[in-house]
């Protein structure tokens, strides 16, 4: 993994790959650096279809 900024998406669809309904939903990301100290971070995402 690179350090600084990175970026994800997603694509709407879950595990299942299968498109989920128009909502909000709650996103969590984790990071960690190399002496493996975590970090997350918790945001919401509005989807709109």
């Amino acid at each position: 993994m690179r350090d600084g900024i990175q970026s994800l998406s997603w694509d709407g669809r879950n595990a299942a790959a299968l498109a989920v309904p128009a909502g909000t939903y709650l996103v969590r990301i984790t990071a960690s650096n190399a002496s493996g100290v975590r970090c997350q971070a918790v945001g919401t995402v509005q989807l709109a279809r």
